[in-house]
């Protein structure tokens, strides 16, 4: 009876005993296994390391890189100052324009001009070879070595008002136009001391002293400009 009771405590107590003991260490083949696959995985890594001349070629694209970085960027700086360059010279293009503004802006609407001259010419006539002496023939000039000597004047003046570029009014006169100096036709024995001389020309008639001989206007229309009165022609010139 005794030895019954023990076996079955014996029985019902190995499984409780079997959960309870502590885990068993791994053979000590396995471990050796481990250890040596861990040492191939190492292997593996130490093979798959990139070689010296795989660097030599990383390093030369990564310098032909850093070359073509440069080229553009001195290339964008080329660029940066030609824009500096145009934008100086836009800055002096607005300065002008603001200057011509400022000096039409400070422009009389109204403008008078005046040209004209005074002219004195000279004239001499001889025989010029037509006698074997040289000298002028017949009674009238009495073998004289000229025929005539004599200076004739002229006077011009020329008016122009204008408004702004819009219309303008031109007036010449002249004065004076080709009289002979010194002639005085009404008083021929006392020239020295007359005291109303003629105006004689040089054909030998008398001119007026003082003419107006051309007045015309000129202004812009849409299509163009337009002239009307008595002007100076150049034979379609203008």
């Amino acid at each position: 009876m005794r030895t019954l009771c023990t076996a079955l405590l014996l029985a019902g107590g190995l499984p409780a005993l079997a959960q309870d003991a502590p885990e068993e260490a791994p053979p000590q083949g396995e471990a050796v296994e481990a250890t040596t696959d861990g040492d191939a995985a190492e292997g593996d890594e130490a093979e798959e390391a990139p070689a010296p001349d795989d660097l030599a070629d990383i390093k030369a694209k990564i310098d032909a890189l850093q070359d073509t970085i440069a080229s553009q960027q001195a290339q964008i700086d080329a660029q940066a100052a030609k824009l500096d360059e145009q934008e100086r010279e836009l800055d002096k293009q607005r300065d002008g324009l603001t200057k011509v503004r400022l000096s039409r802006a400070g422009e009389k609407k109204l403008k008078f001009d005046v040209t004209g001259y005074y002219r004195a010419r000279g004239h001499v006539f001889g025989a010029g070879g037509v006698t074997d002496s040289g000298r002028v023939a017949g009674a009238l000039f009495d073998d004289q070595p000229t025929t005539g000597e004599f200076l004739n004047q002229r006077l011009r003046l020329g008016f122009k008002v204008s408004y702004k570029d819009v219309a303008n009014l031109n007036v010449h006169i002249q004065a004076l136009d080709n009289v002979v100096w010194g002639d005085n036709a009404s008083k021929a024995r006392t020239a020295l001391f007359a005291g109303n001389p003629s105006l004689t020309g040089t054909d030998g008639l008398e001119v007026p002293s003082f003419e107006l001989f051309r007045v015309w206007t000129e202004f812009k229309i849409p299509i163009g400009q337009f002239r009307v009165g008595r002007m100076p022609s150049q034979w379609g010139m203008g």
